[in-house]
C-alpha cells in the first residue's frame, strides 16, 4: 500500500518476519536488563547518544517498523526528520557525508524519536561485538570501565540475533538493506509499509532526494 494509513495485514511471510523481529527485539532487551543488573557502570542510558552519530544499515523488517513509528510522530517531527534525512542522503551521494558526527535523523535532543521500534542494530549497540578476526569490540563509553574492572568478555556478544534476522529476511527473498535516513525518506514518501513493500519500493524507487540537493 502507498500513502499514509494503516497497512493491510500483509502476506504470511510479512507477518512471520514481524513476529520474528519482535521475538528478537525482546531477546536483546532481556539481555540488556540482565547486563544492567550485573554491570551497573554501563554508560548506555538516557542522555548517551554516542552510537546515534554514525550511518548504520538496517533490514527491510526494521524499515517497516520504522514506517509505523514515523507516522505516529508529530507532523513537525516528521518534517524535521525528513529534512535531515534528505541532507544525509544527498551528502553521501556527493561523497561528503558518511562519517561519525552525522546525527541520526530520528534523534531529537539526544533521544530516539522511535525508541520502542528502533532497529535491531540500534538495540544491540553497547554490547560486545565479535569482529571478523575473532576479536571483541565494544562501545568506547563502556570499554574503559569494563577493562578497569577486569570484566572484558562478560558483556553479551549480540551478533547472533542480528545474524538470525538477516537469515530470516533472506529466506523470504527480501534482500534490501538501507540506511536509517533512506528508511525515513521511504516512510515519508510511501507511508506505512510491510517488509515486502519496503523491498519493492527501495528497489524501484525514484530519487529519494529532491532535485538540486
Amino acid at each position: 500500500m502507498n500513502g499514509i494509513g494503516r497497512p493491510a495485514e500483509g502476506t504470511p511471510k510479512g507477518q512471520e518476519l514481524r513476529t520474528f523481529w519482535r521475538a528478537t527485539a525482546n531477546q536483546i532487551d532481556r539481555q540488556w536488563i540482565k547486563a544492567r543488573l550485573e554491570h551497573d557502570y554501563l554508560g548506555c542510558r538516557v542522555g548517551c547518544d554516542r552510537c546515534c552519530h554514525s550511518t548504520v544499515y538496517i533490514t527491510a523488517i526494521d524499515a517497516a517498523l520504522l514506517s509505523e513509528a514515523f507516522q505516529d510522530m508529530s507532523a513537525e517531527a516528521r518534517a524535521d526528520a525528513t529534512m535531515r534525512a534528505e541532507h544525509e542522503v544527498a551528502g553521501r551521494k556527493h561523497l561528503l557525508a558518511r562519517h561519525l558526527g552525522t546525527a541520526c535523523p530520528l534523534l531529537f535532543e539526544g533521544r530516539c524519536g522511535i525508541y520502542d521500534k528502533r532497529p535491531l542494530i540500534c538495540r544491540r549497540h553497547g554490547f560486545t561485538r565479535l569482529e571478523s578476526n575473532g576479536g571483541l569490540n565494544m562501545c568506547p563509553e563502556n570499554a574503559a570501565e569494563v577493562s578497569s574492572r577486569g570484566t572484558a568478555g562478560q558483556l553479551p556478544v549480540a551478533e547472533r540475533p542480528l545474524a538470525a534476522i538477516s537469515l530470516a529476511q533472506a529466506s523470504k527473498r527480501i534482500c534490501t538493506y538501507l540506511t536509517v535516513a533512506e528508511a525515513v525518506l521511504l516512510a515519508n514518501q510511501f507511508g506505512l509499509m510491510t517488509p515486502e513493500q519496503v523491498d519493492a519500493n527501495y528497489q524501484t524507487r525514484p530519487s529519494l532526494v529532491p532535485a538540486g540537493m
